[in-house]
């Protein structure tokens, strides 16, 4: 089974085609639409300073392929403020991990950050995957990502006679620097906001005195503010 459920995610993440490689590719990148992304080290296996950026806007998926040893670290920073205290470390033992980001050991001097609305579902596919070592999973992620971000809110799908479900629900980034924002950043990221925001609302529990419920309001109450803060930083630059 786990070898039926590697093959699958393998062959999914052959689907996957890359943006161009390019400098100008940085400010195609906002931050807010960015999932999953992987670090190779300078000397790790497979491709030593490979930079791996998958990420999702409403329905449109891209990667994008850069390289810490070739583009400027600078660059890649502004677009992935936590590659600023990453810090690699020895055996997979990474620190600097900012929140909202956890860290997944792909074995060799390879590492991968996932959202944090993310890691669940993440963690339940490549439980189906049951490696042995890390790099077990060096070796499918990028198709369980590619699965996971083709997928609406809520999926599931049947390997080897088996369905694997999971849900993924929207990012919320209490912490994003409005301030820093230029006007066409603010723009973005009230956009996104506004989007996950009509996501939560549409799927509003049916028992209004659950745990459930007062989470949902609470989700809503906060990004409602974020959209408040971003719409009046807007108006301060607009004049």
């Amino acid at each position: 089974m786990k070898n039926i459920v590697a093959e699958y995610f393998r062959k999914a993440g052959e689907k996957i085609s890359f943006e161009e490689h390019a400098t100008n590719n940085y400010e195609k990148i906002v931050y807010s639409d960015i999932v999953f992304l992987s670090i190779a080290e300078s000397g790790a296996m497979g491709c030593p300073g490979e930079l791996l950026v998958a990420t999702k806007r409403e329905q449109s998926v891209k990667w994008y392929c850069f390289n810490m040893m070739v583009d400027s670290f600078d660059e890649l920073c502004n677009f992935y403020p936590p590659l600023k205290t990453f810090n690699c470390g020895i055996f997979g033992k990474a620190s600097g991990i900012q929140d909202g980001w956890n860290h997944v050991d792909l074995g060799c001097g390879n590492h991968l950050l996932v959202r944090d609305d993310y890691i669940d579902a993440f963690e339940l596919a490549v439980k189906f995957v049951k490696p042995k070592h890390p790099g077990e999973v060096y070796a499918c992620w990028r198709g369980i990502a590619q699965m996971l971000l083709s997928g609406e809110k809520k999926k599931s799908f049947s390997i080897g006679g088996i369905t694997i479900e999971f849900a993924v629900g929207p990012s919320i980034e209490p912490d994003a620097n409005v301030d820093e924002m230029e006007i066409e950043q603010l723009e973005e990221y009230l956009a996104k906001l506004e989007e996950q925001l009509d996501e939560i609302e549409a799927d509003e529990p049916e028992d209004d005195d659950s745990d459930e419920y007062e989470e949902w309001e609470e989700q809503c109450e906060e990004l409602r503010d974020l959209i408040d803060e971003v719409q009046e930083r807007l108006e301060e630059l607009q004049g």
